[in-house]
């Protein structure tokens, strides 16, 4: 049985897991949240109790994208038979520096991954998408003639279904949906050339993920695709104790000129009957 590596950072290629000859796991959360102290995400608690249930040959990638999964990164190395790796992604991004820095954890990840049996690879095949991503949910749309919106957040995969329902039903649509952000497709023959520098430009060079620092990709980014769509109004999903999206909503709402709701979730797969007040309260406002 192939070794999986269990990873959940957008900023971690697959393709590379599976040019190793790995499986990559992406982690999709599809329960209640486990029961956390105050001051941990849902979320990370989450992933920790999934590396649990990895064994030895197995591997699992954490990434420095936010304090709580460099923390929990920690809190799962207590639980996991498999071996940690956390990999250090720049916040920053202008200049060459970032970028070498990034190039240069991928090839720390490629010496973790043939550590966990992976094949070396020099000149690398890029494997079949369909083996090394789960189908996108970034850029779906929902039909009929409601307020268009338009649906951010992270780690919103156990509420997403239920979100986009509680919004139709208020009069609502999703036109724009950007709760996952995709890479840039990857040129078969520059990756059997130069892996690492494909992977590089298509995650470092065009992710624009609002940890990054300056955050203008973002929210330009935002803002051009919510114009494309005739977007009304913003939904921000985040985890209680999510600074990062938090943050994010703040410069949302500062410099867009259409209305945000920050919507702070409890915990995966479940929402309160205040968030429904709340959406529902959202979409009256717009119509």
């Amino acid at each position: 049985m192939t070794p999986r590596v269990l990873y959940c950072c957008p900023f971690v290629p697959p393709e590379w897991i599976g040019a190793h000859g790995l499986g990559p796991e992406e982690f999709v959360p599809c329960g209640p949240a486990p029961a956390v102290s105050a001051g941990m995400c849902a979320y990370a608690a989450s992933f920790v109790e999934r590396c649990g249930a990895l064994t030895a040959r197995d591997g699992v990638v954490f990434t420095t994208l936010c304090d709580q999964m460099r923390r929990a990164a920690e809190l799962a190395a207590r639980v996991t038979a498999a071996e940690v790796f956390l990999m250090h992604v720049p916040a920053t991004w202008k200049g060459g520096g970032p970028r070498r820095y990034y190039r240069d954890e991928l090839e720390r990840l490629g010496r973790y991954l043939v550590r966990r049996g992976g094949r070396t690879t020099r000149r690398a095949r890029l494997p079949e998408a369909p083996a090394v991503r789960r189908a996108q949910r970034g850029g779906n749309q929902s039909p009929g003639n409601g307020v268009p919106l338009a649906l951010l957040g992270g780690h919103a995969a156990g509420v997403h279904g239920a979100v986009v329902e509680l919004l139709q039903g208020c009069g609502g649509r999703i036109a724009y949906d950007g709760t996952e952000w995709a890479p840039a497709p990857l040129d078969s023959e520059r990756f059997a050339e130069d892996p690492l520098e494909e992977l590089t430009r298509a995650y470092f060079d065009t992710l624009p993920h609002p940890f990054r620092r300056p955050d203008a990709p973002f929210v330009d980014e935002t803002a051009r695709r919510a114009a494309s769509h005739a977007v009304r109004g913003i939904v921000v999903l985040r985890q209680a104790w999510c600074d990062l999206w938090h943050g994010a909503a703040l410069s949302l709402r500062e410099r867009l000129s259409v209305p945000v709701l920050d919507l702070e979730l409890p915990g995966e797969a479940r929402l309160q009957g205040r968030d429904a007040t709340r959406l529902a309260a959202f979409v009256e406002m717009l119509q």
